[in-house]
């Protein structure tokens, strides 16, 4: 140390030096005025022998502001001001501006012109009466509009209508007065508005009265095929096919919802003792077939007169199959029934490959062998086969009667 250097010196000035060599050079001692040390800062320098000032204030943790004069410091007291009210702002609407205020920022509240109003401002919420304004036609999206602003002038009373011209007119100015009675027609006549009667207007459209009632809905009436019939055709086939043959034919037509009581069929010779006729509806398909089976019953065969099988179903607009199948008895005299006529295509369609019309007779059913007890859903049926007479005026004429 210094004080360690001090003493040895003190000792070899007090020894006459040498000391035994136990001293090395220190610039031979010859006092304490010379610097011997460079390497160590003096106290009389105030730290400007330092080798760099600028790494001695970074070992000392200084900052920029050690550097910094006093001008670049606001002066005392401005600073406490911007914290605490903003007193000390130097330019007031360029901090407004960093601040993002408006005008009204510096404009007062009041009733004036120049003033703001306040959300509790009672002309707010007066409810005068507006001043008169106009409105574009495209802003009106509600309400209803007052008549005279639908026109020029006034609609006034009685009959009148807004013109392509947007005025008002009265019938008599727009469509001469006809004349005529009541209930007429107005119609456009050899370019002319005449009065018409519903007969006239019937005779322009060609409107032809309907004189027949194919399906009533009265109760007890009968429904039936709209086609033609061939009261008191012969069975179909031969003794050994046309028993138990079940027959079908899309003949009904419903066009309104209606309940059935009952399925009837006009028994017109008799057949065999205890030969029963089997009678049933079924819905269509789809795909013209029947589809759904809807009822069945049976009857007597052996004997004539209109015979009735009691049922019970709503039928809803649609084509429905009936179907008729002879059963029981003893197959050696066939009953015969009222029938489709043979000339009669039943639906006009085409129930497969080969169609139901031809030059000499119509195939217009369905039909199924060996049904000898109650019949089924979606049966499956054959088209009619070779084209005879016989074959061809079996389809049975089966009705409904309305309950």
């Amino acid at each position: 140390t210094n004080a360690q250097l001090l003493a040895a010196a003190v000792d070899d000035l007090t020894t006459g030096g040498g000391g035994g060599g136990g001293v090395t050079d220190h610039g031979l001692l010859t006092g304490l005025s010379d610097d011997d040390h460079t390497q160590y800062a003096k106290k009389a320098s105030n730290l400007s022998d330092l080798a760099s000032a600028a790494t001695a204030r970074t070992n000392l943790g200084l900052g920029t502001a050690a550097v910094a004069a006093t001008g670049d410091f606001d002066a005392a007291g401005t600073a406490a001001g911007l914290v605490d009210d903003l007193s000390g702002v130097s330019n007031q609407a360029t901090a407004r501006t960093n601040l993002g205020l408006g005008t009204a920022a510096v404009t007062d509240t009041g009733t004036g012109s120049s003033n703001v109003i306040l959300g509790n401002d009672a002309r707010l919420t007066d409810s005068r009466t507006p001043t008169s304004h106009n409105h574009a036609a495209s802003e009106i999206t509600s309400g209803t509009i007052d008549q005279a602003r639908l026109g020029t002038g006034s609609a006034g009373a009685g009959a009148k209508f807004l013109a392509d011209d947007q005025t008002y007119k009265t019938v008599s100015s727009g469509i001469a007065d006809p004349g005529g009675a009541n209930d007429d027609f107005l119609q456009r006549k050899s370019g002319a508005w005449a009065a018409r009667t519903v007969a006239q207007v019937k005779t322009d459209l060609g409107v032809v009265a309907q004189t027949t009632v194919i399906h009533p809905v009265t109760a007890g009436y009968y429904i039936t095929t709209p086609y033609p019939i061939n009261v008191g055709g012969t069975a179909g086939g031969n003794v050994s096919t046309a028993h138990t043959r079940l027959v079908c034919a899309p003949s009904i037509i419903i066009t309104k919802t209606v309940t059935i009581d009952r399925l009837a069929i006009v028994v017109t010779n008799s057949g065999d003792a205890s030969s029963v006729l089997r009678l049933g509806i079924w819905e269509d398909n789809g795909s013209a077939r029947p589809g759904t089976l809807l009822a069945q019953g049976t009857v007597a065969g052996d004997s004539t007169g209109v015979k009735l099988a009691t049922v019970s179903l709503t039928l809803t607009p649609g084509i429905y199959w009936t179907g008729l199948a002879w059963q029981g008895g003893v197959p050696t005299t066939q009953p015969k029934w009222q029938c489709l006529n043979h000339g009669a295509q039943v639906m006009g369609a085409n129930f497969g490959a080969v169609d139901l019309v031809n030059s000499t007779r119509t195939r217009n059913w369905l039909y199924q062998n060996s049904v000898t007890g109650s019949f089924s859903s979606s049966p499956t049926l054959t088209e009619t086969p070779a084209q005879t007479a016989a074959l061809d005026v079996t389809v049975p004429e089966i009705a409904l009667r309305v309950a």
